[in-house]
């Protein structure tokens, strides 16, 4: 509202211009240009702003100068003597104390006026306050050396640059001589430097993105290479927005530089890894393929050589993954489709073989191989399988089998003994026709369970001989052809023809006696009938011998051909010799059993195969690593045992071989592998006797986990051992205002008495916990936290289980936000304050119970801290006091250091200066002396005062002044004219008028 001094009507000049000065918001005031400038007008805005009224400012010629803050008085007071001598313009900002004690930040404007010859008349003057600018200011200050220090601190390079299309660097964080290998004065001065340092090949693309970012004013993100001053290359991720003013225009281009470097090598590793891998498994004669175990099974990947084996391309089965059913063998359909649901249910691996049809409509057998892995995209369990084509066993086993049924038919329904035995001492049978029963009248099972039942039921009569000429024909393998007898199940001799021959085994390399025993008893009862049925039995024999030549001779037949799959086999297995060996990794077969294999067979067992890859791992040649049992000697002392005792289990049990341990590789290093070993077959007695297995070098990953449990440990010890509890909490997705515990250290549960599973489980549990008093409070800030994400820190009581009473200190930091930018999760930490609670609580009591006796005296207790080598002192307390006895307050007497010769009567001052001297030697002050009261009446005080010396040489004075006057007055009947010193040591005696303490000795 305007005034109506400067509206009404009628109103002279003189009363609108006055009415307008005294209500500006601001001091306005004139000085007379005398050589003791003094002020000749100032506005009431004087004592709103200061605390002084106008006619103190005009009386007290020396306020201004006292009233100024200490650390600023010699700046301004220079500047304002500059500005009377030069008569200049004075302006200065300043910080002046308030008679209230408190300060106020001033911006003062003093202007000379001239008369009409040109020389200065008076000075004219503006004051205003600007305490809250200085604040804001100091606070912007303050937050820019925050944002500052974060920004160059920051791992990454943050810059700003111009809005031209070739832009100019306006700021480049310093770590950019770090990262990026040029200062950022490098890049402010040479515009074309970012330009000229991209890699040539990421050049082209990396300009053309920003010219498009330019044109269409969005955000520019690129990867690309960097040549670093020394010639290095460091790959850098850019991003850089568009920053614009309100009305739309490109102000400039704020983005960050991040060293991604080590990220790009690992990509490069894993996809040249990738391609590698890729590459081995297209190239197996095997369907390799990967099916998702989603709701709805799809097929992810399917390896080309789909199409050479089942005749239909990769895409066709990506496309629709119910192809596969479709092309399943109908005999084979229902099995198959419940083996692979079942193993999508459980998640346990299975094998299985089956048929599938062709697209040419032929039928192929094949072995299907899968097991449970994690799909790459999305962590979900998927399936990973190998389909291998057995149609060539498969028919070979059909085959055999087909030819094992004739055979056995054609040998079972010979009516004589046919058997096969091996060639050792016990002459123990392997096979024994049923007719054994119906000649001896032994069962088969009872023949082959007794090994020496042959040697048993020889006729004692024949028995010698008969053993005699069994070591001879078993040590020169002549044929075998004679006549005994044997004893029958029911006692009865029989008499037997037994033929048979040595034959050896192609498969196995081994021997086996080949037979047949002829029931000869009743041509031994009847010579001639036996001859007649010699001869029928001879006919037999040879019809037989023929059919069994016959046979033998399409047995040859197969022989051959499956020699010539061998020789197939083994071109192939010379094709996977030369895969096995460049894999990164050493394949190896492990031959067990040998010393008892050798000495069962006669013959050394071949050394087991060593990829060469060995060498690459340890430093050892597959040769040497080959000696027996040299690998264990390399073996790592602290795994030796254990390794050896589960390797000799799994000779003993056929259990595959999986263990992580230690090599002493050649040249001393220590080398972690990762061994896997399983069987692939057996001994004629059942006893493991081959491993294939695989080794993988996993030094690098043990040490990184050696690192990372090391600082896990020192961490988690930090964590849960540590003075500090942690925690971790986030925003509850049912509420915003709900909030639920992730984590909670060890230390919380002693601190508040409650185990940690009732804390996790029960969050409003820790809120039950806090003081009724300061629940309201702590529950609003975290409300407030949670809405805005900025940390807290406060101090609360909490009731433990047990009913005690403690202080905490609860502190959090923002360290998540949900998909909304929300606030949702804060890491905290929780110390026990109770102590130091109940330190500070007897520290503020024992304070306040002191400052009640020293504010309670009749006195001006004072306390003043002087440096003797450079004489200067300053007041650091003044007792209230001196407001009742001086008329000042005490940050007025603390605000002026010079207070206390001010002060002291003139006529008192030559007895003030005697105490001060005196009291230097001495170091006690006593002094009687007379000060000015600010309303100019005179008080009677004595000083009384008393020197330490701090260890780092400070003279520190205190002592207590007291007012005598109405004493004296009634001693003497009238005030005293003079100063009295004690016969003691006199000293400056603090007068309470300015600052007690300026009686003291130092003071001048």
């Amino acid at each position: 509202m305007v005034d109506d001094a400067l509206t009404t009507p009628g109103t002279s000049g003189s009363d609108r211009y006055r009415g307008l000065v005294e209500r500006v918001p601001a001091v306005v005031f004139e000085l007379t240009n005398d050589p003791e400038l003094h002020i000749r007008y100032t506005s009431p805005a004087t004592e709103q702003l200061t605390g002084y009224d106008v006619e103190t400012w005009k009386t007290d010629r020396d306020l201004w100068r006292r009233v100024i803050f200490a650390d600023d008085r010699a700046r301004v007071l220079a500047a304002w003597d500059a500005s009377v001598e030069q008569g200049a313009i004075f302006d200065e900002e300043y910080r002046f104390v308030r008679r209230d004690g408190t300060l106020a930040w001033v911006r003062e404007t003093i202007y000379p006026l001239g008369d009409h010859a040109g020389a200065i008349s008076a000075w004219q003057g503006l004051m205003f306050d600007i305490s809250d600018q200085r604040l804001a200011e100091e606070a912007a200050t303050s937050s820019e050396a925050r944002y500052r220090d974060l920004l160059e601190r920051l791992p990454a390079v943050v810059y700003v640059d111009s809005p031209e299309p070739e832009p100019r660097s306006l700021y480049l964080s310093p770590n950019s001589t770090e990262i990026l290998g040029h200062s950022p004065g490098d890049y402010r001065r040479d515009p074309s430097l970012w330009k000229r340092v991209i890699h040539p090949d990421d050049l082209e693309r990396v300009a053309a993105s920003w010219r498009a970012a330019v044109q269409q004013g969005s955000p520019f993100a690129e990867e690309y290479r960097l040549r670093r001053s020394d010639g290095t290359i460091v790959w850098i991720n850019d991003s850089s927005v568009p920053i614009r003013d309100d009305e739309g225009t490109l102000v400039h281009w704020q983005g960050v530089m991040a060293d991604v470097t080590a990220q790009k090598e690992v990509e490069e590793e894993f996809k040249a890894s990738e391609r590698r891998y890729r590459s081995l498994v297209e190239q197996l004669p095997v369907i390799v393929y990967l099916d998702t175990g989603a709701p709805t099974t799809e097929t992810a990947y399917v390896s080309p050589n789909v199409l050479e084996i089942l005749g239909h391309p990769a895409s066709w089965f990506i496309e629709d993954a119910s192809r596969w059913y479709e092309i399943l063998h109908p005999d084979d359909r229902e099995r198959v489709i419940d083996t692979w649901r079942s193993g999508w249910r459980t998640g346990v691996g299975y094998r299985q073989e089956f048929r599938f049809v062709r697209s040419d409509g032929s039928t192929i057998w094949v072995r299907d191989s899968a097991d449970v892995v994690s799909e790459p995209e999305h962590g979900l369990p998927a399936w990973q399988g190998v389909l291998v084509d057995i149609t060539g066993q498969k028919l070979a086993e059909q085959e055999k089998q087909s030819a094992d049924r004739r055979y056995r038919a054609l040998v079972e329904q010979v009516p004589a003994i046919v058997y096969e035995m091996g060639p050792d001492d016990e002459r123990h049978t392997l096979y024994v026709s049923p007719h054994v029963e119906e000649i001896l009248g032994y069962s088969r099972k009872e023949w082959l369970d007794q090994p020496d039942i042959w040697m048993e039921l020889l006729d004692e009569e024949d028995r010698e001989t008969q053993l005699a000429a069994h070591d001879l024909h078993n040590e020169t393998g002549e044929r075998w052809d004679r006549e005994y007898r044997l004893i029958a199940h029911d006692g009865r001799r029989v008499w037997v023809r037994d033929r048979a021959t040595l034959v050896e085994d192609p498969s196995t390399g081994e021997a086996r006696w080949y037979g047949v025993m002829l029931d000869i008893t009743a041509r031994k009862d009847a010579e001639e009938a036996l001859q007649l049925m010699n001869e029928d039995l001879e006919f037999r024999v040879l019809t037989r011998t023929a059919e069994l030549e016959e046979a033998n001779e399409m047995l040859t037949l197969e022989i051959g051909e499956r020699r010539r799959a061998e020789e197939a086999l083994r071109l192939a297995q010379r094709r996977y010799r030369e895969l096995v060996e460049d894999l990164p990794a050493v394949v190896y077969a492990w031959e067990t059993n040998w010393e008892d294999r050798e000495e069962q067979l006669d013959e050394p067992i071949p050394l087991p195969y060593m990829s060469p890859k060995i060498e690459d791992m340890v430093g050892y040649t597959a040769q040497e690593w080959q000696q027996i049992d040299f690998w264990k000697q390399r073996l790592h002392p602290h795994d030796r045992e254990w390794v050896c005792e589960l390797a000799d289990r799994c000779v003993r049990t056929g259990e595959p071989f999986t263990a992580e341990y230690r090599y002493l590789a050649k040249d001393g290093r220590v080398v972690w592998v990762l061994d896997r070993a399983s069987l692939r077959a057996r001994d004629h007695r059942g006893f493991p006797a081959h491993y294939q297995g695989v080794m993988l070098d996993i030094t690098a990953q043990k040490l990184a986990e050696a690192k990372a449990d090391e600082a896990e440990e020192r961490y988690r010890e930090l964590t849960e051992r540590g003075p500090v509890a942690s925690y971790v909490i986030r925003r509850t997705p049912a509420s915003d205002q709900l909030l639920e515990v992730e984590y909670v250290s060890p230390q919380v549960s002693t601190l508040v008495g409650l185990p940690i599973d009732r804390l996790l489980s029960d969050p409003q549990a820790w809120t039950e916990l806090i003081h009724p008093d300061d629940r309201e409070r702590v529950g609003q800030a975290v409300r407030e936290c949670l809405e805005t994400g900025q940390s807290w820190a406060h101090e609360y009581r909490m009731i433990r289980a047990d009913g005690a009473v403690i202080w905490i200190r609860n502190q959090a930091n923002l360290i998540g936000r949900d998909r909304e930018g929300r606030p949702s999760r804060f890491l905290g930490a929780i110390v026990d304050v109770t102590d130091e609670r109940q330190a500070t609580a007897e520290i503020a009591a024992s304070e306040q119970t002191f400052r009640g006796v020293v504010e309670g005296m009749p006195g001006i207790p004072w306390s003043q801290v002087v440096d003797p080598e450079t004489g200067v002192e300053r007041y650091t307390y003044i007792g209230p006091q001196c407001l009742e006895i001086t008329g000042y307050t005490a940050a007025e007497l603390l605000a002026e250091p010079k207070h206390f010769t001010r002060l002291v009567h003139p006529e008192d001052q030559a007895v003030v200066d005697a105490a001060r001297a005196r009291s230097l030697e001495v170091g006690i002050w006593k002094v009687a002396f007379r000060v000015i009261r600010r309303d100019g009446s005179i008080r009677n005080l004595r000083g009384l005062a008393q020197r330490t010396v701090t260890d780092d040489g400070l003279h520190v004075w205190n002592g207590v002044t007291v007012d005598e006057t109405d004493e004296l007055v009634r001693l003497e009947g009238e005030a005293p004219a003079h100063a009295r010193a004690d016969t003691e040591a006199v000293s400056p005696a603090s007068s309470p008028s300015r600052l007690p303490a300026g009686g003291s000795p130092a003071g001048r």
